[in-house]
């Protein structure tokens, strides 16, 4: 390409070639190449000046190409969505939810399971059958009496629920077993006696 400025003849017209092949944002000062009272000469010098202008427009041109092409480089990378991320958090949760599962099994108190109650004789455990034997006493207007919890079990619900097998007796002195089924929910103080029936062959 620049073989054939070379190879152009400027005399005539030399700053009008430049003006064309010279970008407006470079605002390279165009020389005075002809003057009024320098008429164009063909001499050597003249033509190597010539060339030597348009080898230096040609270097600025593609500095400022290379300008603009560096920040589209550069605005390439920041910011770039991390797609590690969500599968890390997912596998996060399934650990969480896996020792929470296993540590609920371990313990004996998965949600919906019957839990042996190892102390009967706890007193919570005998509030919540003295409260069964009354409540049954006033839905079945009886008079029975609580001797002692047999056995219980809880589970894990809103709350919890007590299931009792208790040893009670009537006005005449006669006991038995009866089962009974306590629903609480001891932050709001409440207390509701599901079922209560006797056993058979208690």
């Amino acid at each position: 390409m620049l073989r054939g400025f070379d190879a152009i003849a400027l005399h005539g017209r030399p700053n009008s070639i430049l003006r064309s092949f010279t970008p407006k944002h470079l605002s390279l000062p165009l020389p005075n190449l002809i003057s009024k009272r320098h008429p164009p000469t063909s001499s050597s010098s003249s033509s190597s000046s010539h060339v030597s202008y348009i080898l230096l427009a040609y270097r600025r041109l593609e500095q400022s190409a290379e300008l603009r092409r560096a920040p589209a480089l550069t605005m390439r990378s920041p910011h770039r969505p991390c797609f590690l991320a969500l599968p890390v958090l997912l596998l996060l949760l399934l650990i969480g939810a896996v020792l929470s599962a296993s540590a609920a099994a371990s313990s004996g108190k998965a949600l919906g399971g019957w839990t042996p109650i190892k102390d009967v004789n706890d007193p919570h455990v005998l509030e919540i059958a003295q409260f069964a034997v009354s409540e049954h006493n006033k839905q079945a207007n009886s008079g029975l009496a609580l001797d002692k919890v047999v056995k219980g079990e809880t589970q894990v619900v809103s709350g919890a629920n007590y299931r009792l097998v208790l040893s009670a007796s009537d006005g005449s002195g006669a006991s038995a077993r009866y089962e009974a089924v306590v629903w609480e929910k001891p932050w709001e103080k409440f207390r509701q006696l599901t079922s209560f029936k006797k056993l058979v062959n208690s």
